[in-house]
């Protein structure tokens, strides 16, 4: 869809594809939520989009020409999915739900995408899932289990049917989103702050430290890890608070470095709100409410410059409310970003 561009509306940034349907299921005057990316083996790019009521896969490989592959109804109408990948599948949850976890085999696609399973043995909502990649485990936070537990699964032996790990509740409590790898994570529990853990061994987690009182702290809401492991980027979900960069060389010791923010509607409005960051490189992506998509060079995590944004909110005037970009995924290998 063709738009016009302001010079004030982006910064390095130009629109390749928009998909905004009038016939999908909307929740009120929610219609998509969480976006992920997955590439075949021979390279096609493949968006994964979440909508109120389905997920939805694209072929983006010609971004100009996108299409849609396929979508999938799981069954409920609701504001929250998110999507993880893990070798030729995707996994699919939601919140406020009862759709348990979804699974797709990817093989065949960009031709086509197939609901392989559809479960609820392990639990009927997840708020959000993280997939370890080395070891195999996916995590789903937010569960309807034990009371907002976190519920691993053993995915390595067989993909299409998960293996329960373990069931638990975290000294933080709730988990709302997390970041791990190789079994070193970062859990966001709300109001209660940030918690390192060592979950090598599930049936003796390791809590190697917190981060509970920093500058402009708010709701930790989620948080991404830079390829060095030394920098993490943290986005707190409460109007007025900035992003902040963590530094977690030492889990036993993390502070923050530097918060910074974006402000489009500076100097009228300042209280911009920060959804989901990722971090590819040295480049953060962040999925701004109301000020879109904005790039940041983290290179030196006490200076962190901003490089790139684009506003999918135009014609916003205030930072009040929730409207906006939810989501953003910037590991395609063309650089395209979803």
């Amino acid at each position: 869809i063709a738009m016009s561009i302001q010079a004030q509306d982006s910064l390095n940034m130009s629109l390749l594809y928009r998909y905004d349907p009038d016939t999908i299921p909307t929740n009120g005057s929610r219609e998509f939520n969480e976006c992920f990316g997955y590439v075949t083996l021979e390279g096609e790019e493949i968006a994964v989009l979440g909508s109120s009521g389905r997920v939805h896969f694209f072929d983006v490989t010609d971004p100009v020409n996108t299409y849609e592959i396929a979508w999938f109804t799981g069954g409920s109408i609701t504001t929250w999915r998110d999507m993880k990948t893990y070798r030729d599948h995707v996994y699919s949850v939601c919140d406020s739900c009862n759709e348990g976890l979804m699974i797709f085999d990817m093989e065949d696609a960009p031709n086509s995408v197939t609901l392989s399973n559809q479960t609820t043995e392990f639990f009927g909502r997840s708020h959000n899932i993280f997939i370890d990649e080395c070891p195999g485990r996916l995590y789903g936070m937010g569960t309807d289990s034990l009371g907002g537990g976190l519920v691993v699964l053993d995915i390595e032996t067989d993909p299409d049917n998960p293996i329960l790990l373990k069931n638990m509740v975290l000294p933080g409590g709730y988990v709302h989103d997390m970041y791990i790898k190789n079994n070193l994570a970062f859990c966001n529990h709300g109001g209660n702050g940030m918690y390192a853990y060592d979950f090598t061994d599930l049936d003796n987690p390791i809590l190697l430290g917190t981060l509970t009182d920093y500058p402009q702290s708010g709701y930790n809401h989620s948080s991404w890890v830079n390829y060095d492991g030394n920098t993490l980027v943290l986005c707190d979900e409460t109007h007025n608070r900035g992003v902040k960069t963590v530094n977690i060389e030492d889990a036993s010791n993390m502070f923050v470095e530097q918060v910074f923010r974006s402000t489009l509607l500076a100097p009228a409005d300042t209280a911009s709100i920060a959804h989901n960051p990722l971090v590819r490189g040295n480049i953060a992506f962040l999925s701004y409410y109301h000020d879109g998509v904005a790039a940041y060079d983290i290179s030196d995590p006490t200076d962190v410059q901003k490089v790139a944004y684009y506003d999918t909110e135009p014609n916003n005037d205030s930072y009040g409310g929730f409207t906006g970009c939810w989501g953003v995924y910037p590991f395609l290998p063309s650089g395209n970003i979803i």
